[in-house]
């Protein structure tokens, strides 16, 4: 079973900084307008530290 995962922004940012990632930026891009159902898209990005294990 495939389970979605509709975590808010900030909720995706205090899960990435909480596991030691940095700079964590949460971009939310708006789905097409006009769509019979308009999906938004959210990419997440951080970084993890060279000394990170």
């Amino acid at each position: 079973m495939i389970r979605r995962w509709d975590y808010t922004p900030e909720m995706w940012h205090d899960q990435l900084t909480q596991h030691g990632f940095t700079d964590v930026e949460t971009t939310v891009i708006p789905g097409p307008e006009g769509a019979a159902k308009p999906t938004d898209t959210m990419l997440v990005h951080g970084r993890r530290p060279a000394s990170f294990r």
